[in-house]
């Protein structure tokens, strides 16, 4: 019993149990429409058909060509949730809690191969597993890409590592095979390619000119297979603008470094988002303390240089990519990478305390014990901020009331409530800050629902103008048509932006083909609908809507044969829904009666 106690197996149930406690009520939250709900929802049928898996090598994050983030592998887990599970957003948390524990754990293996102190390990990842700096990991899904780059980049170094001491290929192959996929995973991984020659230096490890040799002529290929995947794919990234730029650049690496550590050491208020940050005097005054304190450690040789060169290099590496945005915005799920060089200087730094001063374990324990507790709580307060997307942005919106994508995202929240008053004044705001088309969309999207029909038409045609190819300006054009009761105009936008739409995507098709199909049933063409409907249902099967709307069209045209036929098919899907049972009854006495 004692002996499992002391297990890494018993170790991982631990951090099972701590992580579901802590964060275990994320499964039943919805999405916070920041990245999550076009990774997974809006896209649902392009994922779930393993046929598109492929293309996810050939663009970009988004399913497009508008960025610069490649990230195929963050696309192919989303992809095997929704081709088993389809739209269920409990999978997707439950897979970020998973993928959070493993990482945690992976780094705890990793450290436990450079021979660290795997109590002292146990005990630090413990805390940070529950550290509110980490509390958006497991429950904002689109995170799980730092934790996937973890979890990948960590078997890369543990195979490394048995490679140098064994010299079997078998891990030199497991190594490049786990790298390979951290490339694909997150553009960090090109960085992170420096960790190898470092870890070599700083912990004295051996490597033959052959095991150098190997490395490098399997590893040049992967990086030019990489590169020029990533060429045609995406956005190229105009480096000339890191130059020009400089002085923003540095700065904006600066103040987030000094935020983050301040944040570690001291995260009294943990924010959901910050823009144009400022440091404060606390910031200044955290910041000189650790940087005393590591020169003291040092000075008093607590800690070999070597350790320090290695952890700073490697944390620094880990979340350097993320200050080099057009616009950087602070989010601390960032961090989970860098949490193997801050563990590996605290648990040197502790070790050399207890063997110095060994009575300092029970007041360390018992310090321990009290902030396990803290975090928790906090860390368990802390992820109601992203329980659903007018609690997400509404607390974004506290945290960066001026940046401009947060106005924006809480304009849209106002709006599905119905609060058109207040979602002007932030669509409006985040107009002031940037002239975004999107944004104009998202305001004349809000005056044609608040009942402003001249001035959100003058807008989209405006957009239209501006981006001839803008489907929801189409879409939103065929609306205002349809209450003037203009139905060849209202029918006419409709299908220019089907026309738009099928170059794009299977779901803006899709979304296109539901709004043509609206407009025909409008125009009382319900033929016509449910043709357009018919089409749908070859694409997705699983949309109990698409069946109830079926259902309604085909007792318009008096095929009540049809219409129960297309209920029972919704009430297969959604068994439960009480709209669906009561149609069932009133469609079966109606077709008794005839």
């Amino acid at each position: 019993m004692i002996k499992f106690l002391k297990s890494n197996l018993f170790f991982l149930t631990v951090l099972v149990v701590i992580v579901f406690f802590v964060y275990g009520k994320s499964v039943n939250f919805g999405l916070t429409k920041i990245d999550d709900d076009v990774l997974t929802i809006k896209n649902i049928n392009y994922i779930s058909d393993y046929k598109n898996i492929p293309k996810f090598f050939l663009t970009d994050c988004y399913f497009g060509k508008q960025t610069q983030y490649y990230r195929p592998v963050l696309n192919i887990s989303f992809a095997v949730e929704a081709i088993i599970f389809k739209d269920n957003c409990k999978v997707f948390h439950t897979t970020n809690i998973l993928l959070f524990i493993f990482s945690l754990y992976l780094i705890f293996l990793f450290l436990s191969k450079l021979n660290f102190d795997n109590t002292v390990l146990k005990f630090l990842i413990l805390l940070f597993t529950v550290h509110p700096v980490c509390s958006s990991v497991p429950v904002w899904i689109p995170s799980r890409n730092d934790t996937l780059l973890t979890i990948f980049f960590m078997l890369s170094l543990i195979n490394f590592i048995n490679y140098l001491k064994t010299d079997k290929n078998i891990f030199l192959f497991s190594h490049l095979i786990f790298f390979a996929i951290s490339l694909f995973t997150k553009e960090t991984a090109v960085l992170l390619l420096l960790i190898y020659p470092l870890i070599i230096y700083s912990f004295n490890l051996k490597i033959s000119k052959k095991q150098i040799f190997n490395n490098v002529i399997c590893v040049l290929p992967l990086l030019i297979t990489y590169f020029i995947l990533r060429h045609f794919s995406v956005r190229s990234v105009n480096i000339s603008v890191y130059f020009t730029n400089f002085v923003y650049y540095i700065k904006n690496i600066v103040i987030g470094i000094m935020l983050y550590i301040e944040k570690i050491f001291y995260p009294s208020y943990m924010p959901i988002m910050l823009y144009n940050i400022k440091p404060t005097i606390q910031t200044y005054i955290i910041n000189i303390i650790v940087f005393i304190s590591l020169i003291y450690v040092y000075h008093k040789k607590f800690i070999n240089g070597k350790i320090i060169i290695f952890s700073l290099i490697f944390s620094f590496l880990a979340i350097f990519p993320t200050f080099l945005q057009e616009e950087y915005a602070f989010l601390t799920h960032r961090l989970i990478i860098s949490l193997s060089g801050i563990i590996i200087l605290l648990s040197t730094i502790l070790k050399k305390i207890f063997l110095i001063f060994p009575k300092t374990k029970n007041c360390l324990m018992v310090i321990f014990v009290f902030l396990v507790i803290l975090f928790s709580f906090c860390s368990f307060m802390q992820s109601d901020k992203y329980k659903d997307s007018f609690t997400y942005w509404t607390n974004a919106y506290i945290d960066a009331p001026n940046y401009h994508k947060v106005c924006d995202g809480l304009a849209k929240e106002c709006y599905h409530k119905n609060l058109f008053d207040k979602a002007v004044e932030l669509s409006l705001k985040s107009i002031e800050i940037n002239k975004k088309i999107d944004y104009y969309l998202t305001y004349a999207t809000i005056l044609l629902k608040k009942g402003d029909i001249v001035l959100s038409k003058q807008i989209f045609e405006q957009i239209l103008e501006l981006d001839k190819d803008n489907i929801l300006a189409y879409i939103h054009l065929g609306e205002i048509y349809l209450i003037k009761n203009d139905y060849d105009n209202a029918i006419k936008y409709s299908k220019i932006a089907l026309e738009k739409a099928k170059v794009k995507s299977i779901d803006k098709e899709i979304t296109a083909l539901e709004n043509l199909s609206r407009t025909y049933a409008v125009c009382q063409k319900y033929k016509e609908s449910i043709n357009i409907l018919l089409q749908i249902l070859k694409y997705n099967t699983n949309k109990s809507n698409i069946y109830y709307l079926l259902s309604m069209l085909y007792e318009d045209v008096n095929d009540l044969q049809n219409a129960i036929k297309y209920i029972e098919e919704a009430l297969k899907i959604e068994p439960d829904k009480t709209e669906y049972k009561e149609r069932l009854e009133i469609l079966q006495k109606k077709f008794n009666k005839a």
